[in-house]
């Protein structure tokens, strides 16, 4: 009878082993189950948010990277003369070729065509032999007594640059602010540029024109 008991008892401790073997293996199964549920979460929500970033820093640089639409007058001798739309950072050579290029009778060496491009710029192309200082009030933006100005409602980013206590930043927000509001009308104006103040204006009034 005693040995009968005992192959039972044995036999209660086997099963209860077994089930608690089932129940560990059942427990494992779920937390794994939770957190590969818990790391798919975390990657979708990681995920839109580096979207985002990634949205933002491209945003940024198109900010920076502003490209205007320039208007060239081209007169003289080209195949073609007449007022083009131009790009921020062409040149005058480009503006020449869109105007069909240079007439054979044409002094190439009047002009600088290596000059970067500026809105409302005219471009006259003299012919050899002729008297350009006749012609000379035709372009006064870049011919005269303002040459070592910086012309603000045309001026790239560089050159504005050049002006003390302008760097990148400010460049780019007097760009912004005159296209977005139009010209600048008198030198008081870029006070209502966001960074510029009476002492910045007090240093630049003197190296700018507005035109």
């Amino acid at each position: 009878m005693n040995e009968v008991f005992e192959r039972m008892k044995k036999m209660s401790l086997s099963i209860r082993e077994k089930w608690i073997a089932v129940a560990a293996g059942l427990l494992l199964i779920v937390l794994g189950i939770f957190l590969f549920r818990n790391d798919n979460q975390q990657t979708e929500l990681i995920f839109p948010d580096e979207m985002e970033e990634n949205k933002s820093e491209t945003n940024d640089e198109q900010d920076v990277d502003v490209v205007t639409d320039l208007v060239i007058d081209v007169k003289g001798a080209v195949h073609q003369p007449g007022v083009y739309t131009m790009t921020t950072g062409e040149r005058v050579i480009d503006v020449i070729e869109k105007a069909g290029g240079l007439l054979s009778e044409a002094d190439e060496n009047l002009i600088n065509l290596a000059e970067l491009l500026k809105d409302e710029m005219v471009i006259y192309v003299a012919k050899k032999g002729e008297d350009v200082t006749a012609i000379q009030t035709i372009a006064t933006h870049v011919t005269g007594e303002n040459d070592d100005k910086v012309r603000i409602n045309s001026a790239s980013s560089e050159e504005i640059q050049t002006l003390q206590g302008i760097g990148p930043a400010k460049a780019s927000v007097i760009i912004k602010h005159r296209e977005e509001n139009g010209k600048f009308k008198s030198v008081e104006d870029l006070l209502e540029v966001s960074g510029i103040g009476e002492k910045t204006l007090e240093n630049i009034k003197d190296h700018i024109v507005i035109d």
